[in-house]
């Protein structure tokens, strides 16, 4: 069996809520696939290891689907990454939108036309990472980070500072630049599998989730959608009092299962329009 045949398969296997994809060695690491009398072939399938060391590989796949897809991301998203600027947002949404029209810092095909070898540019999905390097401003240095030679592994030449391309900050750690949050393979859309936007948590202006409001309250409260509402509700009052990277795990613990205590808005046993939010330690 090849690498993209096992990593396939252990993929679809795998149950829900399981990372044993990630990192395998007994499955990914130097496999016996054939030996033909004079050679024994083998695959290994690989990642970058930790983020925090970027020290040694992990043996397994990488989600895709849990970094920012590229060909579905907006402004906000893309400038919240580490060493991405106004101008490098504008000439991508540029090089990736069907118009001519340029952004105030961005660059359309007149921009491109007049460059010493020009080309034309994308007006849609990015089919890899590499074509970012064809829009302006990208550089492999930001793409790639410290990993020159693309191997994730943090090499001598990559952490000895000026001494040696590429350069780097000698401190140790491996920077992959953002081929680390970007990807152009992920399917997972903005909606949920009934293609309904989903709720983003951090934006107090998006709204939640319609629930249709007929029958008794008690009842009502037992609806699916009314739990989720109300989770979110209180996710969102927790997370404007305190974000949620500067939370304590264990103040994270009690705010996933602050929706289990909270009482109905107006139940018929009570007559009281209530909700319990005690998540905040």
């Amino acid at each position: 069996m090849s690498g993209v045949d096992q990593a396939m398969t252990l993929a679809a296997a795998a149950p829900a809520g399981s990372t044993d994809w990630q990192d395998a060695p007994r499955l990914f690491k130097e496999r016996f696939v054939f030996e033909d009398g004079a050679d024994r072939w083998f695959y290994t399938v690989y990642s970058a290891g930790d983020p925090e060391s970027r020290d040694e590989l992990r043996y397994g796949l990488t989600d895709e689907a849990s970094k920012l897809d590229v060909n579905q991301a907006t402004e906000t998203n893309l400038l919240k990454l580490p060493r991405m600027t106004r101008p490098l947002v504008d000439a991508l949404l540029d090089f990736l939108d069907p118009d001519e029209t340029a952004r105030p810092d961005g660059a359309e095909q007149e921009y491109y036309s007049a460059l010493p070898k020009p080309y034309k540019v994308r007006n849609g999905p990015l089919v890899s990472l590499d074509e970012l390097l064809l829009v302006r401003g990208f550089t492999m240095p930001l793409l790639y980070g410290e990993d020159a030679n693309m191997n994730f592994i943090l090499d001598a030449n990559e952490n000895d500072a000026a001494q040696s391309f590429p350069p780097d900050d000698g401190d140790s750690k491996l920077d992959l630049g953002f081929r680390q949050y970007l990807t152009v393979d992920s399917y997972e859309m903005d909606e949920t599998n009934e293609g309904v936007p989903r709720t983003n948590l951090n934006d107090p202006d998006d709204p939640l989730p319609s629930v249709e409001s007929t029958g008794r309250p008690d009842q009502l409260y037992h609806r699916p959608a009314v739990q989720q509402n109300l989770h979110l509700l209180t996710r969102r009052i927790c997370w404007k009092l305190e974000p949620p990277s500067k939370m304590r795990a264990d103040t994270r613990r009690k705010l996933n299962l602050a929706w289990v205590r909270m009482n109905c808005l107006a139940c018929s046993t009570c007559l009281q329009p209530r909700v319990k939010i005690d998540c905040m330690a």
